[in-house]
C-alpha cells in the first residue's frame, strides 16, 4: 500500500475515532478563522519563495507561540519561479505585464524581445482566427476560451496576453489551461479595462493587426529555495497513549496562477482550520500527543508534507 494512502487514512481514523471528545466539545471561533483567511489573503501572493509567503510562515508562527506552543522549523530545498518582469512596448511607451502562470514545467520567459504584431481573436474560436496571420505573432485572447491556446500556439503564435473580465472569477478558468510540457509558449494577464486603455476598443472582426509591430519581452527562472515547515508539540495527558502520535497537518503557501497576484482566500481556508484545531487541543489536551505541522510546496506534489514524512 503507498504509504501515502496509510497516512491519510490513519489521519482519517485519528478524527473520527481518537479525539471525537474534544472536537465535540469545542466550537470553532469563526471570526478567528475569517480573521486569519483575510489576513493571509493580504498578501497578494503566497507562492513558496515569495515575499508574502515569508509573511505567511511567519504569521502561522506566531500565531502558534501566541497559543503557548513552542514552534520548530523544518527546512528542505525547493525549486520556485522568479519573475524579474514582463513587459509590452510600442510607439515609445512600456506597459507592465503579469506573468500567468499555467505550464508546472516551463517559466513564462521569453528568448530576448518579441518583436511582433498584435491581434485581438476574443475567445479565439476557429472563427475568430480565420483571415489573420496568426504565425509569429502575439495575441491578445479573452480568458473565458478554454484551452484554445493551443490553437493559436499551434499556429505559431509567439506569446499570448490573456484579458480578464467579470466572467472569468472562478478557479475552473485558471485550472482548465493547466499544462505539464515543457512547451515554451509564454502567456501574461491583462485586465480587459487596462487593455480598452491602453489599445482602445478592441474587436476581433477586423483582419488586421491591433497594433502594427509591439515588443514584448519576459524574465522568469528557476532558482532553488531553502523551504521552511512549521510544527509544534502538544504532548498527551495520557501516561500510555501520551506515546502514540497524531498529525494535523495544512499548507499555508498558495498556487499563483498570477505572477505577484494570488491571494488565495479559498486556500487559506486549510490553515485557518489547522490554527483553530491548534487553539482547541492547547486549551484541552488529548490522551495522545499530538503534532501541528504548517507545510509549503503544497503546488509542487505536496512537497513540503512529503518531506515532512520522510524526515519522520
Amino acid at each position: 500500500m503507498n504509504i501515502a494512502v496509510q497516512i491519510i487514512r490513519f489521519i482519517i481514523f485519528a478524527v473520527i475515532f481518537l479525539v471525537p471528545p474534544v472536537l465535540e466539545a469545542a466550537q470553532p471561533d469563526v471570526s478567528s478563522i475569517r480573521r486569519t483567511i483575510e489576513t493571509l489573503s493580504s498578501f497578494e501572493s503566497r507562492t513558496t519563495g515569495s515575499a508574502g509567503y515569508k509573511k505567511a510562515a511567519e504569521f502561522v508562527e506566531q500565531q502558534l507561540q501566541d497559543l503557548g506552543l513552542e514552534t520548530s522549523s523544518h527546512y528542505y530545498e525547493l525549486p520556485v519561479r522568479r519573475s524579474r518582469g514582463a513587459s509590452l512596448s510600442f510607439n515609445d511607451r512600456t506597459y507592465p505585464l503579469k506573468p500567468f502562470i499555467y505550464n508546472a514545467i516551463t517559466p513564462e520567459s521569453t528568448d530576448g524581445i518579441i518583436s511582433a504584431p498584435l491581434y485581438y481573436v476574443g475567445r479565439g474560436d476557429l472563427q475568430d482566427l480565420d483571415g489573420k496571420t496568426i504565425k509569429d505573432s502575439i495575441v491578445l485572447m479573452d480568458f473565458d476560451s478554454g484551452r484554445n491556446w493551443q490553437t493559436v500556439a499551434s499556429l505559431g503564435a509567439r506569446a499570448l496576453i490573456y484579458l480578464e473580465n467579470e466572467k472569468t472569477a472562478g478557479n475552473v478558468f485558471f485550472t482548465e489551461k493547466h499544462e505539464l510540457s515543457p512547451l515554451q509558449f509564454p502567456c501574461f494577464w491583462m485586465s480587459q479595462k487596462a487593455a480598452k486603455k491602453i489599445f482602445g476598443s478592441l474587436s476581433s472582426d477586423d483582419n488586421k493587426p491591433l497594433i502594427a509591430r509591439v515588443e514584448l519581452q519576459s524574465t522568469t527562472v528557476w532558482e532553488n529555495f531553502l523551504a521552511r515547515n512549521i510544527y509544534a508539540l502538544i504532548p498527551g495527558t495520557d501516561p500510555e497513549l501520551k506515546q502514540e502520535l497524531v498529525i494535523f497537518e495544512a499548507f499555508f503557501d498558495d498556487n499563483e496562477f498570477i505572477a505577484g497576484d494570488s491571494p488565495g482566500a479559498d486556500a487559506a481556508i486549510s490553515i485557518a482550520t489547522l490554527l483553530e484545531i491548534a487553539k482547541t487541543f492547547s486549551e484541552n489536551p488529548p490522551g495522545r500527543s499530538v503534532m501541528i505541522v504548517a507545510t509549503s510546496g503544497n503546488s509542487q506534489t505536496l512537497a513540503g508534507m512529503r518531506d515532512t514524512i520522510w524526515s519522520l
